[in-house]
């Protein structure tokens, strides 16, 4: 990444120079610096560049057993952010996967991960979800143990 940042500078830096003159150059350099500070210090917290980073960094122990299940969620769980609060929980306990509404008026997804985290998450499924959601039964599926994650991230599905 660091070769790809000092290209990107040189080519900016002989822009300026070429036809911006001085003060070109002198705004480039701040900018590059925030740039620098704000990913040294890794203060950027969205956008695709952060989730393709967020999902080398979610990492398992060879050791541990990767599970993987889907569910479906019924109750009041569509229009309470149900989706969003899924997916920040699944975040939380390193989960990927995914999550969406269906035109049945229930939530649907797959979760994957160390096994003590999907039990977890399970849990929160069936007992808690969002505020304002209403869980009424959670039904799980197809639980497995994948050799490898099939998901790079958590991802909110239309």
């Amino acid at each position: 990444m660091r070769s790809k940042a000092v290209f990107f500078t040189t080519a900016l830096l002989q822009f300026a120079i070429i036809f911006g003159g001085i003060l070109s150059l002198v705004v480039i350099l701040g900018v590059f610096e925030k740039l620098f500070a704000i990913l040294a210090t890794g203060g950027i917290t969205r956008g695709p560049a952060v989730a393709a980073v967020a999902a080398q960094s979610v990492s398992i122990p060879a050791s541990t057993k990767v599970l993987s299940v889907e569910f479906e969620v019924h109750g009041k769980v569509q229009g309470v952010f149900f989706r969003k609060h899924t997916k920040s929980n699944a975040e939380k306990l390193q989960l990927t996967g995914w999550v969406k509404n269906t035109t049945r008026g229930t939530v649907v997804g797959t979760v994957e991960g160390p096994a003590e985290s999907v039990k977890q998450m399970k849990k929160w499924l069936r007992t808690r979800g969002s505020p304002r959601s209403r869980i009424d039964r959670c039904v799980f599926k197809n639980e497995r143990q994948p050799a490898r994650r099939e998901f790079s991230s958590f991802d909110i599905r239309k």
